[in-house]
């Protein structure tokens, strides 16, 4: 779920999503959900708004940061990804 004025980040997203689940599925174990749900909320509220359960994560592009900061979109959806997946997946099973 992508606010429209977010739409050019779309593939940084995706490319985030998909290392997360690679890298934590290598390191410990499978994935074991068959979605995740990405949201971007709005710009002014991407600072406080990273938060994440089941399937599910909130990760924000911050238009302040320098697309290479760590805790740029990129960072924020990898760890947001890693929450989920200590809490629910790995903690659930």
């Amino acid at each position: 779920m992508l606010q429209p004025e977010h739409a050019e980040q779309t593939d940084r997203y995706f490319r985030a999503a998909m290392a997360g689940i690679k890298g934590f599925g290598l390191r410990y174990g499978r994935y074991p959900y068959r979605t995740l749900t990405l949201v971007d909320p709005p710009t002014a509220r991407a600072v406080r708004a990273a938060w994440s359960t089941s399937t599910f994560i909130t990760c924000g592009v911050s238009w302040r940061e320098p697309a290479d900061m760590i805790e740029g979109l990129e960072g924020v959806t990898v760890h947001e990804f890693g929450h989920q997946f200590w809490m629910h997946a790995r903690g659930n099973q």
